[in-house]
């Protein structure tokens, strides 16, 4: 029988891909599920808050991280009677978490999260980078570096453009008003 050492570098492209597009097929998942029932998704933050704010001292960072989970699937709706999203709110609790050193990993990973959905790619990047600093071959934190690079990627080539466009402007005027001064 062959088990697998995790050392093929071929498996671990698969894995880390396979990571990635369940990744992607959950945020997609979410992004439809909150189009069709945004009500549903505020009647289910609020049932965690609820179940966060009652639970026991062993269970809260659990119910902790739920809630978060479900402010992070609000994305950048705003909270009922608040002026932040779900992305932001779910960022300021899992600060606290990780002042407060619970759970380190999963809120390292959720504050990833909803950067991510944010569109800060590059803090979404921190957050996994130190992830991968603690286990460097993580495939779900790998998945998450591959959706935020291609994201940084295609938003460097944007600014790539525009900088391309801009200075092939000044380039454009500067040959303009030496043709006018010649003529």
């Amino acid at each position: 029988s062959t088990q697998s050492t995790g050392s093929d570098p071929f498996e671990m492209n698969d894995r880390v891909n396979g990571a990635r597009e369940m990744i992607a097929a959950r945020l997609e998942r979410e992004d439809k599920d909150l189009e069709q029932d945004v009500q549903a998704k505020y009647d289910d933050t609020q049932a965690k808050l609820l179940s966060f704010t009652k639970a026991s001292e062993d269970d809260k960072q659990d119910c902790r991280l739920e809630y978060c989970r479900s402010l992070i699937q609000l994305r950048c709706h705003l909270l009922t009677g608040s002026p932040l999203t779900g992305c932001e709110q779910a960022i300021a609790e899992l600060d606290n978490m990780v002042d407060e050193r619970e759970r380190l990993w999963d809120s390292h990973l959720l504050l990833a999260e909803a950067h991510y959905h944010m569109g800060h790619f590059t803090l979404a990047e921190k957050y996994i980078d130190t992830l991968l600093e603690w286990k460097a071959r993580d495939s779900t934190a790998l998945g998450w570096k591959r959706l935020i690079e291609a994201h940084l990627i295609g938003d460097g080539a944007k600014a790539l453009f525009w900088t391309i466009g801009i200075l092939g402007a000044a380039t454009l005027g500067v040959a303009l008003l030496r043709h006018r001064r010649q003529a």
